[in-house]
């Protein structure tokens, strides 16, 4: 909460490998997990709270080494439902890379709402598009594997496993 003057809501977390992101579209829609370990908001809430007012996404990356990068960007939303969660981002700054350009204007996928078998390919919801240049909830592997199998940034370590991630968001000032 302390990041850049403080202010954000954590919409995802994967920290300690406890909680299985490879989920429902129902479970994504509702979020599952616990707020003080691994979770995922739920694209409903996070729906809402991209909707009311403009909001910016920090996105905090770890290495196993402990190497740590991030990557902000001024502009992130998600749509309802009905628009499949269809993600809006730009605006990027950092030292992590843009992982999230190639996936502006593409909507989410599950493994039971998988569009071209990366959901189920790699195992995790996310806005798949070609599969992937980030996938933060991949599967959480406890070493730095070379895979793409794994929570993954590759704009910064192409196809290594990380550590772990958090996303948060906070009304853009």
């Amino acid at each position: 909460m302390t990041t850049e003057e403080g202010g954000w809501t954590v919409i995802q977390r994967r920290r300690y490998g406890i909680t299985d992101f490879y989920r429902s579209w129902a479970e994504y829609k509702r979020g599952f997990g616990r707020a003080e370990t691994d979770y995922w908001l739920g694209n409903d809430a996070i729906h809402i709270l991209t909707s009311r007012t403009t909001q910016e996404l920090w996105v905090d990356l770890e290495q196993f080494s402990g190497a740590k990068a991030y990557a902000r960007y001024s502009k992130f939303a998600i749509a309802d439902e009905q628009e499949k969660y269809k993600l809006t981002v730009n605006g990027y700054r950092g030292n992590a890379g843009d992982g999230l350009k190639g996936h502006n204007g593409i909507a989410f996928a599950t493994k039971d709402k998988d569009r071209g078998g990366c959901a189920t390919g790699h195992k995790g919801g996310w806005w798949y598009t070609s599969c992937y240049t980030s996938h933060l909830n991949g599967p959480f592997l406890k070493s730095a594997a070379k895979t793409f199998d794994a929570i993954v940034w590759r704009p910064w370590k192409e196809k290594t496993a990380l550590k772990s991630a958090r996303m948060m968001i906070r009304p853009r000032k």
